[in-house]
């Protein structure tokens, strides 16, 4: 077993330190303590620091985001207090993603491009193996990669379409509003992953529709749509402005909602490469 600590410490109090994010040496002692008390029980793979404290910008109350990767022949049981043990000894605003190296290299053989950028950005704080031998493969499984994650978003997004029907037929406007945005949300991420895109955290469907149009400009029929439900995402919670009522939702939306899903699903499952002659959305 390689292990690189004193590396990986070195590098992470010079990421944090050159990004002012925090007091570089609490996080640090905090994650490798915690690292440590777990590898009192088991050996993890690697283990990855990501998201706003690795490479972003992070805000008051921002959680300190951590990819765990376990390995396959651990029981169920150390799985789950592999996860526990980071979290108890870290404290609050730890927030552990576990999975097992078959899970990773599956996601990434199905070109989940959120995985390769975690894996690829963030800072390596524990590895079993020399990192850059897990950077290559991390290169070679997206090469090999089937692009099926647009698909995945699509399942999803379907999850959400069925709610927005389900719920609405009970009166639960906010609650089919809310999925609404989500569907749509979706949708669009899948049409952008179909064209390559590398998944990001952005939640505003018209900047969504802005780059889709790019790509599709019939597309840009569902302006008004996108403009309106973008703000549905605040109907999760009480207080929203302007809320949606179950006439503007049905009349309005659900039907120019409906044709998005077909043209998605429709350029998604044909099979076509973004290249190849599409179907088109009229004006």
């Amino acid at each position: 077993m390689q292990n690189n600590s004193g590396v990986q410490k070195s590098l992470l109090l010079q990421c944090i330190m050159k990004q002012g994010i925090l007091e570089s040496k609490e996080l640090i002692q905090r994650l490798q303590e915690s690292i440590g008390q777990l590898r009192r029980f088991c050996e993890p793979e690697f283990i990855v620091l990501f998201g706003s404290y690795a490479y972003g910008q992070p805000h008051k109350g921002s959680d300190v985001d951590v990819l765990l990767v376990l390995s396959d022949d651990m029981d169920g049981m150390t799985k789950q207090e592999a996860s526990a043990t980071l979290s108890r000894h870290f404290g609050s605003g730890l927030e552990v993603h576990p999975c097992t190296l078959s899970q990773w290299r599956e996601a990434l053989l199905k070109r989940n491009w959120f995985v390769a950028d975690i894996t690829n950005r963030g800072i390596p704080l524990f590895s079993n193996r020399d990192w850059a031998k897990v950077l290559m493969e991390v290169e070679s499984l997206m090469n090999q990669s089937e692009n099926l994650y647009p698909q995945e978003w699509l399942q999803w997004a379907e999850d959400d379409w069925r709610t927005v029907t389900m719920v609405l037929d009970g009166g639960m406007v906010f609650v089919a509003a809310y999925h609404l945005q989500q569907a749509v949300e979706k949708w669009l991420k899948a049409f952008w992953l179909h064209h390559g895109w590398q998944l990001e955290r952005i939640h505003d469907l018209d900047q969504l529709l802005d780059e889709a149009v790019l790509h599709e400009p019939g597309l840009k029929r569902f302006r008004a749509m996108c403009s309106r439900v973008k703000y549905f995402i605040a109907a999760r919670y009480p207080g929203l402005p302007n809320p949606p009522t179950e006439e503007e939702l049905r009349e309005q939306w659900l039907s120019q909602a409906e044709e998005l899903r077909a043209f998605v699903r429709n350029e998604i499952n044909s099979g076509l490469q973004p290249n190849a002659t599409k179907f088109s959305v009229s004006e």
